[in-house]
């Protein structure tokens, strides 16, 4: 941490050595004078939050629409498997009864699916 020396009317706080390099490559850049950079890197900094948040905004739409995707597809699956059941337990119950005929005499037979025989 640095310590800013006490001016008049100036507030003297300690900031880290990170955050007072970043201020003097900004006064170096933009040819400005401590007071100016300050008011310069807080002018970034809150656009940068503002960024920051939309970004965070749209990484959870992001994350939402994925686990809605995982959702409606284990739905679409669960359809689809109730369906098949649905519909084999259909034919199981039609197929019940139904008449071929004899390969031998031509007469019709009938068959089940309940009679083990």
């Amino acid at each position: 941490m640095l310590s800013v020396k006490n001016r008049e009317g100036a507030v003297k706080a300690e900031i880290p050595k990170a955050l007072y390099m970043a201020i003097v490559r900004l006064q170096a850049a933009e040819n400005l004078d401590w007071e100016d950079a300050c008011v310069r890197a807080a002018e970034l900094i809150d656009a940068n939050s503002k960024e920051f948040k939309r970004k965070v905004k749209l990484e959870a739409q992001r994350l939402y629409k994925q686990r809605f995707m995982k959702e409606l597809n284990k739905a679409r699956e669960t359809i689809r498997s109730n369906a098949w059941e649905a519909g084999a337990e259909w034919v199981r119950r039609n197929e019940d009864n139904f008449r071929v005929p004899c390969s031998i005499c031509g007469e019709p037979m009938y068959f089940s699916s309940l009679n083990k025989n």
